[in-house]
């Protein structure tokens, strides 16, 4: 997929606030022929209407372009399906399940479920699953699995619909540089100043809710690798934090980490205002803490509008603790047309120092910074 299909949005926004123009002008000349005796009032209503709705809309488009968050005509259809989509089944742990929709050879396909949460102050979670090509078609492969996180304020749909993840696995796969994996993102629940990981006091406690709740669940419920190596923990903006600080709290659950857009100091006031009752989240205390992290590979992707500078201080406290890190960049600002750049190169140099795909490890992981236009 194509991630400068911008344009897309750009040109329905003109379309639509053009449309607005001329109702404004049709509802002036009825105006003008109501004054003339002419009975043209509800053509003024109407045109009214439909102008002020059509100037909504394009302004709509407009901010979700600029941020990145509709970066294509399908992110748009994507956000439509999800308003009039019902909720997902709710499936609890142990009740079997089976994907409500088929993947063919060549491409996958994204299902959605509910999963019931356990986890203190998190409500059960809308996930959004892609499957990869023949995972119908071959009932006996287990594969590995992705976990990635939403920006704040997102929603779990957001990897898909305006980052085209499954798009972009579909071609990764096709080309050989990702094995066939299984990508799983859920919904965190994250207003515009919160992070995914546990809160100290009342919570909420997101990070618990990634590894006691939402990783059982899919390993029971589909043919996953259930083993720490075979799965990678990543996000981008405020889910790239969580999925840092997460994955040093739970080696044993998490084998590799992609963070786009990773900072040092969280937002969220909860983690702010006690920075001593939650250590374990902030990354300055976390990685130190998480002991010898030799074998975990990290993927530190920035935007070339914010530098490498948070992303190389992150770095070079994980390779303190024998972490192999590669921090690489991309040309683009902190929005969903940059973050699925970043997946497209740091997801396969994760699967391949993991081992999911043949090859050496490669070598040239390092903390040093490089930019990809």
């Amino acid at each position: 997929m194509d991630t400068d299909e911008v344009w897309q949005i750009w040109a329905t926004a003109a379309v639509s606030a053009l449309l607005a123009v001329l109702l404004v002008v049709w509802g002036v000349r009825a105006r003008r022929q109501r004054r003339e005796g002419r009975h043209g009032w509800w053509r003024t209503v109407v045109a009214g209407v439909l102008a002020f709705v059509l100037l909504l809309f394009a302004a709509g488009l407009a901010v979700g372009a600029h941020y990145g968050y509709l970066s294509s005509w399908r992110s748009l259809v994507g956000v439509f399906n999800d308003v009039a989509e019902d909720e997902p089944l709710v499936v609890p742990m142990g009740k079997p399940w089976t994907p409500p929709a088929d993947t063919t050879e060549s491409a996958g396909v994204v299902v959605h479920v509910t999963v019931q949460s356990t986890a203190r102050g998190v409500p059960d979670s809308t996930v959004n699953i892609y499957l990869p090509p023949g995972y119908t078609q071959n009932p006996d492969t287990h594969y590995p699995t992705i976990y990635m996180l939403h920006g704040a304020p997102g929603y779990g749909t957001d990897w898909f619909d305006s980052g085209d993840l499954d798009d972009h696995l579909d071609t990764l796969i096709a080309a050989g540089t990702m094995p066939p994996v299984i990508a799983v993102a859920p919904d965190m629940d994250l207003g515009s100043s919160d992070e995914p990981v546990n809160y100290p006091g009342a919570g909420p406690d997101r990070g618990d809710f990634l590894t006691l709740d939402l990783v059982p669940w899919v390993d029971a419920h589909l043919r996953t690798k259930a083993e720490a190596g075979q799965r990678v923990l990543g996000g981008m903006s405020a889910g790239g934090y969580g999925a840092l600080i997460d994955s040093v709290d739970k080696p044993d659950v998490w084998g590799g980490t992609f963070s786009a857009m990773p900072y040092m100091q969280p937002v969220a006031p909860q983690l702010n205002a006690d920075p001593s009752g939650a250590p374990g989240s902030f990354p300055a205390t976390a990685i130190p803490a998480a002991g010898n992290l030799s074998g975990h590979p990290f993927y530190l992707g920035y935007v070339s509008t914010e530098g490498p500078s948070q992303a190389n201080e992150i770095a070079g406290l994980l390779t303190t603790q024998g972490a192999t890190v590669k921090v690489e960049g991309v040309e683009g600002g902190h929005d969903w047309i940059s973050a699925p750049k970043l997946a497209v190169m740091g997801l396969p140099w994760l699967a391949q120092q993991l081992g999911w795909i043949a090859g050496t490890p490669d070598s040239s992981a390092t903390a040093e910074p490089t930019v990809t236009p």
